[in-house]
């Protein structure tokens, strides 16, 4: 929980002075939580890993005029990954792991912002990654 704000601020953002208090700070969202699951158990010679992951941000501003393009919604997202770990040789221990980021494809921005004058036309978007998926393979020796 976050309880983040101006108390008092009269700061130039290159749009001229501004009052910013009562508003947001930016990049400051007032929830964030997360939680992982990770479950290991033996199959014939080594061992598999079940993890799971999600993780909730509430909704934050990007412009520091809380100018509402940059407001970013709440997002959920889920990854999840599965591994195998075994020993190759005596002293060489394999692990093969699959992975999903972001499941859901749970897609939005990580920061909206405008130009530093006022009546700009310019925008800057830019989104978040989407769903990831992959595989890797780790020696241990």
């Amino acid at each position: 929980y976050l309880d983040a704000k101006y108390l008092s601020s009269l700061p130039n953002l290159g749009q001229g002075a501004e009052d910013c208090s009562g508003l947001k700070l930016r990049r400051a969202p007032k929830w964030t939580a997360g939680g992982v699951s990770d479950y290991v158990f033996d199959v014939g010679p080594g061992e598999v890993g079940l993890t799971a992951a999600m993780t909730y941000v509430s909704r934050f501003e990007t412009n520091p005029l809380n100018d509402p393009r940059g407001s970013i919604p709440p997002t959920t997202k889920v990854d999840l990954s599965a591994r195998y770990t075994f020993p190759a040789t005596s002293s060489l221990d394999l692990t093969l792991t699959g992975f999903v980021k972001n499941v859901t494809d749970n897609t939005t921005y990580q920061g909206v912002s405008s130009g530093n004058s006022r009546g700009t036309v310019i925008d800057i978007a830019i989104p978040a990654v989407g769903r990831t998926w992959g595989a890797s393979l780790m020696a241990k020796f």
